[in-house]
């Protein structure tokens, strides 16, 4: 597969610091590594950008998991003001190779959103809207190191809001 090569070195800077994060106490070379049952993440790029994403995982079958998961951010637009974003959902991944965290995934997702921004910058008059989400998505995920403690994930999806 070929991956365009400013994107091969994002993925290789963020595998990177990852590993250097998660960099296991003791060696395990000799020992194998127990399934997972939870999985916590963040999306440590967009850190950087002062977005937050965050997510918390559970196997629930051999081949399906349940998450929590919540964003939020803000973008700033000098000529209209600022827009803040906020997210929560539940999701339902299912793992058809029954490797839960690990290989393909399908999901789907109900949450909820909000969306406010600044309607007049002159007396900062603030416009929300908010509604619940349903989403879906696709996945890859590789759990990566010695103890399998670093979760990599490439992913796509749609999310649809109704706001009201």
């Amino acid at each position: 597969m070929w991956i365009r090569p400013i994107t091969r070195q994002a993925l290789l800077l963020a595998a990177t610091a990852l590993g250097v994060l998660a960099a296991p106490a003791g060696s395990l070379a000799a020992q194998e590594v127990p399934a997972r049952d939870n999985l916590l993440s963040t999306n440590p790029i967009t850190l950087v950008f002062g977005w937050f994403t965050g997510e918390y995982e559970r196997r629930i079958g051999a081949g399906t998991s349940i998450a929590i998961g919540g964003s939020y951010f803000e973008l700033e637009d000098d000529n209209d003001g600022d827009e803040s974003y906020a997210t929560a959902d539940v999701k339902l991944r299912y793992y058809p190779n029954e490797r839960v965290f690990e290989g393909f995934s399908l999901g789907a997702s109900v949450g909820y959103a909000s969306v406010e921004e600044v309607a007049d910058i002159f007396t900062a008059e603030t416009r929300r809207v908010s509604g619940p989400t349903v989403g879906l998505g696709v996945d890859y995920g590789w759990l990566i190191g010695k103890r399998d403690n670093v979760h990599i994930d490439l992913g796509v999806g749609a999310r649809r809001a109704f706001y009201g």
